[in-house]
């Protein structure tokens, strides 16, 4: 690819995906239109972005929040490094998360927002930009729904019901889902063959949020959900597990075999043994 891939999102999704993960490898990002974001909206945002960066360097810098490796708020030029590149990228940044109510489950998971206050409507313009941005992402994938405590955490951050989908093939909590979250599609299907039922294409989901117990399955069954799970992903897409051990629950050679890589994302202590939420994404993602 010698230009930076400018993807239209009304095409099939596998061109998409193609292009995007073409430029992302070349480049780093890619243009995306046919997104259904509007102008104006777009224009104000880029009109805050510039009053923002046009701040002096100490008022830009209030902004920095240490330890989160600029999940949040501002990060000045020159400190952000791709993952193993050694050189640091040439931009300065703000980042901007998703809104959580208080009390939110996933609230100690998730960093809060910051906002500057030197740039009037900078806050309520980013909020509806990444509301719009959701709008014009992929799906949501659960596994394991269980009792729906991940369902409702999920539709409490926003995303629309019929962008999400839960796989749970215990017939009485299927049966419980579909009674507590009428508007949600809930598939009676093994997660490593959930293509044949889902309503998205494969590479139509950003995420996939699983709750099932890996630490009580093999080793092969690990290699087929997670094959299958990232078969639905589009590029830059993560898997999240939530899961009752400190460490993965999946064993490194897997992970080598299907070219992923594992973090830990954050923890409960409220739970005993405590919870740790781990994401797995591609490799160069």
């Amino acid at each position: 690819m010698s230009t930076i891939a400018s993807v239209s999102l009304d095409r099939p999704l596998e061109d998409i995906a193609r292009d995007l993960g073409e430029s992302f490898a070349e480049y780093g990002f890619a243009i995306v239109r046919d997104h259904g974001v509007p102008d104006d909206l777009i224009a104000r945002a880029e009109e805050a972005s510039r009053a923002f960066f046009a701040l002096p360097e100490e008022t830009k810098r209030a902004y920095k929040i240490e330890g989160i490796g600029g999940a949040r708020g501002y990060t000045p030029f020159g400190q952000e490094q791709a993952k193993d590149a050694e050189v640091f990228d040439l931009k300065e940044f703000w980042h901007v998360g998703r809104e959580l109510p208080e009390g939110h489950p996933l609230a100690e998971f998730m960093a809060d927002n910051v906002w500057p206050s030197e740039v009037a409507g900078f806050r309520e313009t980013f909020s509806e930009l990444y509301a719009a941005f959701e709008e014009a992402g992929g799906r949501v994938l659960e596994l394991g729904g269980g009792t729906g405590v991940f369902t409702r955490a999920i539709l409490e951050t926003g995303l629309p019901a019929a962008k999400l989908e839960v796989v749970e093939i215990n017939p009485a909590f299927a049966r419980g889902l579909r009674r507590h979250f009428p508007t949600v599609s809930v598939l009676e299907t093994p997660a490593q063959i959930v293509s044949t039922a889902t309503a998205g294409e494969p590479g139509a989901y950003q995420t996939v949020v699983s709750g099932l117990p890996l630490l009580a399955m093999d080793r092969h069954m690990h290699a087929d959900i997670l094959s299958e799970a990232f078969r639905m992903l589009m590029p830059g897409g993560s898997f999240v597990q939530f899961t009752y051990s400190m460490r993965p629950p999946v064993n490194r050679d897997i992970l080598d075999a299907l070219g992923l890589d594992v973090v830990r994302a954050g923890h409960t202590v409220r739970n005993f043994p405590p919870a740790t939420v781990f994401r797995f994404f591609r490799r160069g993602e």
